[in-house]
């Protein structure tokens, strides 16, 4: 598997005036765009000429799950949902099936293909994070109750105002 050198970055810490909620946010960007740029120049299913939308939408398909709740999850529009899914589906990684307790909706689920695409983009994907960020067990468990905390509250917020029409 590639991996990609981490440079080293200027050091916000050394800045009185930057807080401790930018220095996060720094970090959190520093880590996306490092994470982007060697996703582009990967082989495999995290480089695989995969648009995110679409890679987003595997890492949610744990499970069979309506498209309409995808949709919302992903603050996505139905119609930008249908496409992403469309698109999944012609790779044959997706499939639509009817949902059995409310024949008006629709599941997406994966493929055995899509399986195990799925689960080796997600092991490339915490194998690259390690190389790229350098953190440790314990860090990286910090660190992800810290994001699911951070999502939730992102979450909960983008359901109150509602999601795209």
């Amino acid at each position: 598997m590639a991996t990609c050198d981490s440079t080293i970055l200027l050091d916000p810490g050394n800045d009185p005036d930057v807080t401790a909620e930018v220095r996060a946010m720094m970090g959190v960007f520093a880590t996306f765009t490092r994470m982007q740029s060697c996703f582009d120049e990967m082989d495999g299913p995290c480089g695989d000429d995969m648009p995110d939308n679409q890679r987003h939408l595997l890492v949610k398909l744990d499970q069979p799950r309506r498209m309409g709740d995808l949709a919302q999850v992903m603050n996505q529009l139905p119609s930008s949902l249908t496409a992403i899914a469309d698109a999944l589906e012609t790779r044959g990684l997706v499939m639509r099936e009817r949902d059995p307790s409310d024949r008006r909706a629709w599941l997406l689920r994966l493929t055995d293909e899509g399986t195990a695409f799925r689960t080796d983009m997600l092991a490339q994907a915490g194998s690259l994070f390690r190389d790229v960020t350098g953190l440790n067990d314990d860090d990286i468990h910090t660190l992800a109750d810290i994001g699911d905390k951070m999502r939730q509250n992102i979450m909960k917020n983008m359901l109150q105002k509602g999601a795209p029409e």
